[in-house]
């Protein structure tokens, strides 16, 4: 079984890479170009649940919220 989109992009995360969606609304993955390219095909398969994740929505979120939002659930679960 695969990952969930939300489950990509916090691993992703995790290792340096950040996902961003550009206006065009193509994906754009900035970080440590050997994590990128171990991400792209995962993200590649879950690209429109992706796009969806990162476009900010009507609740406001963004992917910056994401991000927090997980990192605060990461290091709960961490111990930290």
């Amino acid at each position: 079984g695969g990952m969930n989109p939300a489950e990509i992009i916090k691993r992703a995360s995790e290792e340096g890479v950040q996902l961003a969606l550009s206006p065009s609304g193509r994906i754009s993955a900035r970080g440590v170009q050997s994590a990128v390219d171990r991400w792209v095909p995962a993200i590649r398969q879950s690209k429109a649940d992706i796009v969806r994740l990162l476009r900010p929505r009507g609740d406001g979120w963004s992917a910056e919220d994401w991000r927090a939002f997980f990192d605060e659930r990461a290091g709960i679960a961490g111990g930290v």
